[in-house]
């Protein structure tokens, strides 16, 4: 049974390296093999065929002759294809289909709708004052909105075909995207045909829908709050809320992967249920309006619920905003502050943890041979009997044993102070790792000789790399290293496709956003003047229209950050967020600064515009 990506399996104490390690300069000596020419890609690295990018770190190797992998081997059914086939231990650059598809759906599409919707039911005046000419000549309304749907209709066609020649020749052929560092398998951007047909039927029908949703304001609007049409964001809220708690009540293992698709999958929901939302609470601000005693400020709420369904389109462009860039910034904030293995800050030395399997009575000989070579210093580590009950009351207990000599000593070892290394007379415990530091001469360096040693610490330059330590260990089997101590230097390649997401979905929603706005600016031009013969001054009648504009903001705004704080604070029981109040506070207030930045120039260019 030959992997994929091999033409054969290689030799005894061979391994393939992946395009990605070669490209970083690594070669198969580097991780204690020799090289092999089993691989079917360039310069004898493995094939595209077993690669889920040309960038991942991945390598085929066979132990040495006369070692083996012991309990360690996994029984392997085959490789690739669905069903259970055999346990890969690698991060990878690129995610998983699964993974992609809903980010795709979360960041990109439903972004997208918005701005395509917002698009289609853009302002026109010269639209507009054709419409008026066809319903005066008597034409019924259901009939203009068809035509004007048409029309929509036929420029939405005509930007989907541009999309479609502009996907195939600039983006299909593509392996690599800005901003990300890993390099896809070519034909990675290629989509099916039916794919491609569903699109463009989705964005047809989206933009003619859009045009054909053109609400009739009522002459005597409802004043109050429709609940019906905010549940549904309340459920999704609802169940973020359940998601982060049923940990606690019904165990992390058991929850873990059911709490996750509950989490995000309430997540894009807000996404779609929020736009539901914000309309059907601006109908409260006519209660609002009867507070204000101000006559601009009265006007401006009545108008606010006269025209919620218009005045709500900037305010949803801005809440999903807030929205989407607070979650996917807690998001990124959990990447960097939950690596998979905590590492201790040192300035002095670093400390990996080295172990393998099938450990002989020479292997740790011929290691510290090698290591004090290298200027590096080793210590066996022994493993503990599994600690009873009583042992867990003050928190988790060691599960290894180390010798040296002193308190001074253990210091020195893992280039730590007092405050990290806790002396006793007798032992110390190093803060956050799972080892028991045993002083005097009981024991050896070497460890217990009654069992054999397949773990040892190496304390070594900051400088080192995982690979400097991993040749040391040339020759041993399965050999797995995790940084201690040191500097942390752990990255993830989601980081770059989350932030590139972000961006995306960010960037969408702010065109979508300014957009919006300057519709406000088209409809204040062409109403203007209607407050103007009512008596209302200049001045008074620009009050009107921008707090108009800002009212719907100050309900959607907060919903906005309520949702990404729930999606934030719930998403930590799973490592999934970091759960930072300042974080999202600050992305609301920069998307709120850019809304009355926005606000303020358009009302400006209008008042220029309006100025003789």
């Amino acid at each position: 049974m030959v992997p994929p990506g091999l033409s054969s399996l290689p030799r005894p104490g061979e391994a393939v390296l992946s395009p990605g390690l070669i490209a970083l300069g690594y070669t198969s000596p580097d991780f204690g093999f020799d090289a092999s020419d089993a691989g079917t890609g360039h310069d004898g690295a493995i094939g595209d065929a077993g690669l889920a990018s040309r960038s991942e770190g991945f390598i085929y190797a066979r132990v040495a002759e006369g070692r083996s992998l012991g309990e360690s081997a996994t029984f392997s059914s085959g490789f690739g294809g669905p069903g259970s086939q055999y346990p890969v231990e690698t991060t990878l650059d690129v995610p998983s289909a699964g993974a992609a598809m809903l980010g795709a759906v979360w960041l990109l599409i439903l972004p997208a709708l918005l701005l395509m919707t917002s698009a289609a039911r853009a302002e026109s005046q010269i639209r507009t004052e054709r419409a008026g000419i066809l319903w005066r000549l008597g034409i019924a309304r259901r009939s203009i909105a068809s035509l004007l749907a048409l029309e929509t209709l036929s420029l939405a066609a005509i930007g989907a075909v541009l999309g479609v020649v502009a996907w195939a020749v600039a983006v299909a052929p593509r392996t690599s995207l800005p901003g990300i560092r890993a390099t896809l398998l070519p034909q990675s951007f290629e989509l099916p045909v039916y794919v491609i047909a569903a699109a463009v039927v989705l964005i047809l029908l989206n933009g003619m829908l859009a045009a054909l949703w053109v609400k009739r304001e009522r002459s005597q609007p409802r004043i109050g709050t429709s609940i019906l049409w905010v549940l549904p964001f309340t459920l999704c809220v609802g169940l973020m809320t359940v998601a982060g708690w049923a940990p606690q009540i019904l165990g992390y293992d058991s929850f873990y992967d059911v709490g996750v698709a509950v989490l995000i999958c309430a997540g894009v929901g807000a996404t779609i249920t929020l736009p539901m939302a914000i309309p059907a609470l601006l109908g409260g601000m006519g209660a609002v309006g009867k507070l204000v005693r101000r006559p601009t400020a009265w006007l401006a709420s009545r108008l606010v619920v006269t025209r919620r369904s218009t005045l709500a389109r900037p305010a949803v462009m801005a809440a999903v905003l807030v929205y989407l860039a607070g979650a996917t910034t807690a998001m990124i904030a959990a990447l960097t502050t939950n690596p998979p293995v905590p590492v201790l800050p040192s300035v002095d030395r670093a400390v990996w943890s080295v172990s393998w399997v099938d450990s002989r009575d020479s292997d740790i000989e011929t290691v510290t041979e090698r290591a004090t070579e290298a200027s590096a210093e080793t210590l066996a580590v022994t493993p503990l009997p599994p600690p009873e009950p009583e042992d867990l009351v003050n928190g988790p207990a060691p599960l290894a044993e180390v010798t040296l000599p002193d308190c001074h000593a253990a210091q020195q070892f893992f280039g730590l102070d007092e405050q990290a290394v806790a002396c006793t007379a007798s032992d110390a415990i190093v803060s956050d790792l799972p080892y028991l530091v045993e002083f005097g001469s009981h024991g050896n360096r070497d460890g217990d000789p009654a069992q054999p040693i397949s773990e040892l610490l190496l304390s070594v330059p900051t400088t080192w790399t995982e690979a400097d330590a991993i040749t040391l260990f040339s020759g041993l089997p399965a050999v797995n290293a995790w940084k201690l101590v040191g500097h942390d230097d752990f990255g993830t390649a989601t980081y770059d496709w989350l932030a590139g997401g972000m961006i995306a979905a960010t960037g969408l929603l702010a065109i979508g956003l300014i957009r919006e706005i300057g519709d406000r600016v088209l409809v204040v031009v062409s109403e203007r003047s209607h407050l103007l013969r009512a008596g209302l001054r200049s001045e008074e009648a620009d009050w009107v229209y921008g707090l108009a504009t800002m009212l719907p903001m100050f309900v959607a705004l907060p919903l906005g950050y309520l949702a990404a704080r729930v999606f934030a604070a719930n998403g930590v029981s799973y490592l999934v967020t970091a759960d930072s109040i300042d974080v999202v506070a600050i992305v609301a207030l920069l998307v709120a600064g850019l809304t009355a930045v926005v606000i303020a120039l358009t009302l400006w260019w209008q008042q220029r515009i309006d100025t003789p």
